[in-house]
């Protein structure tokens, strides 16, 4: 198995935690991309990496048809059992890049926080050859983005996680602005960028919370068991003890839409 295959399916070993922890889009960003990809009732969407339904649940909800293909297996079930009401909605168990599906059939694919899993050779190309005419295809990121001059727990937490990650002391990782935040990167020779915008959202957390959504983080699971504990233990009393048991979280969902 290669190392990226490897890392996608992390997320399946942690399947409940996933569903639990993971926050759903906002529910205007799921409205922009009905507005500006002009669905209807009879429009066909194919979901790449659906999770457990953060973006799923939400256009199911609105009676389109959505065939959705998630490469985790424990995933697929937590999700086809929340879609059990929804008969318009399936979901295929496979890896997107794999899995047969046919030419020029949807109006729409989406990718919400799972686009940058893809293979290269597929990204594109393959959405492209299954989209109509003119179909569109949405990708939606999510990212921690520093809200003010200072985040001290951002700050806080960067002794913790070089002691478990390699960092380059000449370029360290910083938290982006609000308005740093750009499109998802597009083959402009397959795709026209026709929309972009960014959905901020704060959220609070406990130290159980913050660590639950860590075990949803590719990065931290694909630690050695016992490094990952250790990791997350020590953000768990740094939140509980420096941070009297509460922290709050900036996110920007970044919506990006491009049409074939």
């Amino acid at each position: 198995m290669n190392k990226d295959l490897s890392l996608r399916l992390t997320f399946n070993e942690f399947a409940y935690l996933y569903d639990k922890a993971r926050p759903a889009c906002p529910e205007a960003l799921i409205e922009e991309i009905i507005k500006e990809t002009k669905l209807n009732t009879d429009s066909k969407l194919l979901e790449i990496g659906p999770g457990t339904g953060q973006a799923t649940i939400q256009l199911a909800k609105r009676g389109f048809k959505i065939t959705a293909v998630e490469i985790g297996n424990n995933l697929a079930e937590i999700l086809r059992a929340k879609l059990k009401n929804f008969p318009d909605a399936n979901v295929i168990t496979g890896a997107f890049e794999e899995t047969v599906l046919p030419s020029g059939y949807f109006d729409l694919v989406y990718a919400a926080t799972s686009f940058h899993w893809l293979k290269p050779e597929s990204k594109f190309v393959k959405p492209h050859q299954i989209l109509k005419p003119n179909g569109y295809l949405a990708i939606i990121k999510g990212q921690q983005i520093l809200e003010g001059e200072k985040d001290e727990f951002f700050d806080a937490t960067q002794s913790i996680y070089t002691k478990y990650w390699k960092s380059d002391p000449e370029n360290p990782f910083r938290l982006k602005k609000l308005d740093d935040v750009e499109p998802a990167e597009l083959d402009t020779n397959l795709f026209e960028l026709t929309y972009f915008k960014c959905f901020p959202v704060t959220i609070s957390y406990s130290a159980d919370e913050f660590c639950d959504l860590l075990f949803t983080d590719s990065e931290k699971i694909a630690l050695p068991r016992e490094k990952r504990i250790k990791f997350v233990n020590e953000i768990w009393r740094l939140i509980y003890n420096k941070f009297d048991n509460k922290i709050k979280r900036s996110y920007a969902n970044s919506l990006t839409i491009a049409r074939k």
